[in-house]
């Protein structure tokens, strides 16, 4: 299980079929998001406190970012490490990060598992929600959910937001806790409430088909609205999909087009398919053979699991073309 996880709900719009993929197991990096999936280490700290260690660290800090000395990663993990021996559990966390993500030192999972969970064991947030995917995928240390979950609660218990997706993911799949949908729903919101995209969009899946909250197509298209505005490609094409069929939303072919649109120069091959049939159609977009034909291409390029609907696509765009 090496990829991040997420709910995803997407229909392609010639033939229904639902897309199960994972969603981020991480700390914030981004989400993602949720493309490929599986999420970075969130970036270091910059956080201090007054003693010699925070001293230490601060240095550390500015060797990293090139901030009034030469950038010099190799320098900022050295110096990491003097103030994480120390006992700084920031710089124990970012130390975790250096050798999680290779930077200034030589990769190695196992010590970026254990740095994490010496911070994580003093309560620093983001180090228990990277401990928690560590023993979500098996990084440095034998992957077990169960684990994963109670390092997740904990993060999420101090309002980490990515740690309360997370442990809602964990509910809603049964992974490491019994599940429960209601549950599920319940993190979802507290890391949707706080701007997280992955939540956003998870909620909005949740409300679509009625899973541990009343099913609401209104209240589905507003958090898929939410998560794309943030730039999530599988919220955009949700949301386009919805203004198509007007499912939560007033049907707009525009609109439509604008958020497939979106979501395919993202890569999302499932709105680039879709993409395709507008411009096959001329629906929200001119018609227009050719660029039917381009986006077929880059659905396929993006092996889009559809394939059979890909190929009949491909054969009515060329007959459109030799008309």
């Amino acid at each position: 299980m090496k990829s991040a996880k997420y709910i995803v709900w997407a229909v392609c719009v010639l033939c229904a079929l639902v897309v199960c993929a994972p969603a981020s197991f991480a700390a914030e990096k981004s989400a993602d998001a949720s493309g490929a999936h599986r999420k970075r280490a969130k970036k270091p700290s910059e956080a201090s406190k007054p003693c010699d260690a925070c001293e230490l660290f601060r240095l550390g800090v500015r060797y990293g970012k090139g901030d009034g000395v030469p950038k010099d990663e190799q320098k900022a993990a050295t110096v990491y490490r003097q103030a994480a021996d120390l006992g700084l559990n920031c710089a124990q966390y970012n130390l975790g990060w250096c050798y999680e993500t290779g930077t200034g030192v030589p990769k190695d999972e196992h010590e970026a598992a254990a740095w994490y969970r010496k911070a994580a064991d003093q309560g620093l947030a983001d180090a228990q929600n990277n401990l928690g995917r560590c023993y979500a995928y098996g990084i440095g240390l034998p992957e077990d959910m169960v684990e994963a979950a109670v390092w997740y609660r904990k993060a999420a218990d101090q309002g980490h937001a990515v740690a309360q997706d997370n442990l809602g993911w964990c509910y809603y799949s049964g992974a490491g806790v019994a599940k429960d949908e209601r549950e599920a729903a319940v993190w979802f919101r507290k890391a949707a409430d706080q701007g997280n995209p992955i939540a956003q969009f998870n909620l909005g899946v949740c409300y679509a088909h009625g899973n541990g909250v009343p099913k609401d197509q209104r209240e589905a298209a507003a958090w898929y609205r939410k998560a794309a505005e943030q730039g999530n490609a599988t919220a955009q094409y949700n949301l386009g999909f919805r203004y198509y069929y007007g499912q939560g939303v007033s049907k707009d072919y525009r609109e439509a087009a604008q958020w497939l649109r979106k979501a395919a120069d993202q890569g999302d091959a499932l709105a680039q398919f879709s993409l395709a049939q507008l411009y096959m159609d001329g629906r929200g977009v001119p018609k227009d053979s050719d660029q039917a034909l381009f986006w077929l291409n880059k659905a396929q390029e993006n092996k889009i699991p559809c394939n059979i609907c890909l190929y009949l696509a491909k054969v009515r765009a060329h007959n459109m073309k030799n008309l």
